[in-house]
């Protein structure tokens, strides 16, 4: 699986440096962080994730222009954590409890969890934490949000990524660099 890992993250290079300084750029970040979560989680996971990224968008924006903002944090807090929780904990549970009642294996019903899902929750509660205490303005680009919530190379191993160091990158053109190339190279291996 690294070797195809390895072979994505090249795919999407070069098509993302052959859109070089264009805004394309961001929607091959996009379209291969849903090839990577479709892949490893599945449409249903992805769907899920796809709402709650609609959802913290949604509620970031009337965080932002209402007067009594803890309500609006609680909301997105009770969102992204419910589903963190039920992903985690209440699919193990619902699986131990009708393997045991019903005598047949537990991975009959194993609902798949959605690769990342607790870095999705935590990066999306860090970003409504930042915008109910006007760190910045809520995002307006939808597609560039998304591509951070979802940004594929750090849901596995992280760091978590701080919505105000990657957001600049995602919306900014990049042209192809030979020695950002190699530095960057030298540094994943």
């Amino acid at each position: 699986k690294s070797l195809t890992f390895l072979a994505f993250c090249l795919i999407v290079a070069l098509v993302y440096f052959l859109l070089q300084n264009t805004d394309k750029q961001k929607y091959v970040l996009l379209a291969a962080n849903f090839v990577f979560i479709l892949t490893y989680s599945g449409t249903k996971a992805a769907l899920a994730l796809f709402i709650i990224c609609v959802a913290n968008f949604l509620i970031a924006r009337k965080m932002e222009k209402a007067e009594k903002k803890k309500g609006w944090l609680a909301i997105g807090f009770i969102c992204s954590i419910g589903v963190l929780l039920f992903f985690k904990f209440f699919t193990q549970t619902a699986e131990m409890l009708i393997s045991v009642m019903s005598g047949r294996p537990a991975d009959m019903f194993r609902i798949i969890v959605p690769v990342g899902i607790s870095y999705y929750t935590l990066s999306l509660y860090a970003y409504l934490t930042d915008i109910y205490h006007k760190k910045y303005a809520a995002e307006t680009d939808f597609g560039a949000f998304l591509v951070y919530v979802t940004y594929f190379p750090a849901i596995i191993e992280g760091p978590i990524n701080m919505y105000k160091k990657l957001m600049p990158q995602i919306k900014a053109r990049h042209a192809y660099d030979w020695d950002r190339m190699i530095r960057g190279l030298m540094r994943s291996l």
